[in-house]
Parts: structure tokens; C-alpha cells; sequence
């Protein structure tokens, strides 16, 4: 980064502390997944989303797994 004078910045999303009010509103259809996700597996295809995730295939970004 340093070499080709790039910026890099990060944050910390409190998600984590928000599941509380957060799961409620997407059961509810509150809060839309849609648009943001660009694959989706169920539970059982966790260790597949995993791979294809690491393996960066398919043109994966960020992926959902649902129950």
C-alpha cells in the first residue's frame, strides 16, 4: 500500500450488539437482504458457501446463509 501511496480505512460495525433489535426486523421483512447478497445457501450448504467464498469463485462478494 505504502509503495503505490494508497488509502486504507477500516471500522468496526456494532452489528454484533444490535442482533438483538436487528433479527426481529429482517423476520419481519422490516429490513431487506435483497441487493446485498450476492449468493445464498442454507444452512446444510454452509461448508460450500465457506469454500466458494475462499476460493473467491463465482464472482462471490458476500454471502448469506439462512436456516
Amino acid at each position: 500500500m505504502q509503495a503505490k501511496s494508497l488509502n486504507f480505512h477500516a471500522g468496526i460495525s456494532g452489528v454484533v450488539s444490535m442482533w438483538n433489535e436487528l433479527i426481529p426486523l429482517v423476520q419481519a421483512g422490516r429490513i431487506k437482504g435483497k441487493g446485498v447478497f450476492t449468493h445464498e445457501f442454507s444452512l446444510a450448504e454452509g461448508a460450500e458457501a465457506f469454500r466458494l467464498f475462499d476460493a473467491h469463485e463465482d464472482g462471490v462478494i458476500k454471502t448469506m446463509i439462512t436456516l
